[in-house]
């Protein structure tokens, strides 16, 4: 979806119908307008429409949704330094996830996202001593980027000194498209990369893609109650569908990074 959708105001539009809630009420303004001719297809639509709404709103469909991304565990910290690929790593890379208006400071801030995402590096560099990359621009080139924010965060709260950071980039596939020149000219090729467990898998196959191969240094899971015998599991929440929407969206871009 990102690689794809490089123009903000397209792929705002593309995320907002082609994710939940928006795909429901695109797929029920379909049956509705068909109804009347087709009458079968507008009455699947509607179903479609409500049922899918439901169920990826429950904790029982979301947690499953979910966790087929965060599949890859999070590293053995207490072993870390001793594990036998850790000499050859060069530094920790994190990827921005946001970031967000604080009022109270008036003035930007990491997102809750990025915020999980720099505190683990941060601990990743105090175990490895390894220097931080951050990854990370803005879309509309108005914020501070991503990277920025993350690189005073860590500063100001940890006194670690950021290596370097790329702040153009609008999507993960940019993010690493960008970087690239500057990881080869180092000759980083092997890392830590630390961000959110359901961005992992598309993270690292992008890596891959430019023949770099980071060691997943997942953060930020989510953790839900799926159990099916419980009742309140299969009760619809907001929540459990903004969770649902982030793993669309997962599937989604990857879908999309793996066609173009």
């Amino acid at each position: 979806m990102e690689k794809a959708i490089s123009n903000l105001p397209m792929k705002i539009l593309a995320q907002g119908f082609l994710l939940f809630p928006g795909i429901n009420i695109g797929l029920a303004l379909l049956g509705l307008l068909t109804l009347r001719r087709f009458y079968k297809i507008g009455i699947f639509a509607l179903l479609l429409s409500i049922l899918s709404l439901y169920l990826f709103s429950t904790p029982m469909v979301t947690s499953r949704f979910i966790y087929s991304l965060q599949m890859i565990p999070p590293l053995a910290l207490t072993s870390l330094t001793s594990s036998p690929q850790h000499s050859q790593l060069k530094a920790i890379i994190v990827l921005g996830g946001g970031s967000r208006y604080a009022p109270e400071y008036r003035q930007y801030q990491p997102s809750y996202t990025s915020q999980e995402r720099l505190m683990y590096a941060a601990k990743l560099h105090q175990l490895t001593q390894l220097p931080i990359i951050v990854l990370g621009g803005n879309g509309d080139h108005i914020k501070p980027s991503e990277s920025e924010l993350i690189k005073i965060r860590l500063d100001e709260q940890f006194g670690i000194k950021t290596q370097w950071i790329e702040s153009a980039s609008r999507s993960t596939w940019e993010n690493i498209l960008y970087a690239v020149p500057y990881l080869k000219a180092q000759g980083i090729e092997s890392f830590y990369l630390v961000t959110s467990a359901f961005h992992m898998p598309r993270a690292v196959a992008v890596f891959n893609t430019f023949h770099l191969y980071p060691t997943p240094a997942p953060t930020d899971y989510f953790e839900i109650n799926g159990d099916l015998n419980k009742i309140a599991n299969w009760l619809p929440s907001g929540y459990m569908l903004l969770i649902s929407s982030i793993a669309l969206h997962e599937y989604l871009a990857k879908l999309i990074y793996d066609t173009f």
